[in-house]
């Protein structure tokens, strides 16, 4: 219960995945097969291929850092902080991993290791 009045405050997109991760948590604890069918995938922010490197300029990140650009400023503060970032051909492959079958690696309260610092990006 409080962890649910803790995501009352959430903006709507990260309330509806914090809703959505506790429904399928739920739902694979109380499944009679106790295989790991469900799975919560939380993947980052999903930029281009490293090969065409194609990507969406209209994604948060990418006006983030044309903003930063523009100003010619940048949050010092946290420049140590971990940004979650992965490729889409790392995340479709995990994805596709998933449906085949193969064990998720588990990462339970720790950031996802694809990534950087905000330093260097």
């Amino acid at each position: 219960m409080e962890l649910l009045l803790l995501a009352i405050g959430l903006p709507c997109m990260s309330f509806t995945k914090f809703v959505a991760e506790a429904v399928v948590k739920r739902a694979t604890q109380r499944s009679r097969f106790k295989t790991n069918w469900l799975t919560v995938f939380n993947q980052g922010w999903v930029i281009g291929t490293p090969t065409e490197g194609l990507s969406n300029p209209d994604d948060y990140i990418w006006r983030l850092a044309a903003t930063c650009i523009d100003i010619g400023e940048y949050n010092a503060a946290e420049v140590e902080g971990w940004l979650s970032i992965s490729d889409v051909t790392a995340t479709a492959t995990v994805i596709i991993d998933a449906v085949l079958g193969k064990e998720m690696k588990k990462v339970s309260g720790k950031e996802p290791e694809d990534g950087m610092a905000w330093r260097d990006f």
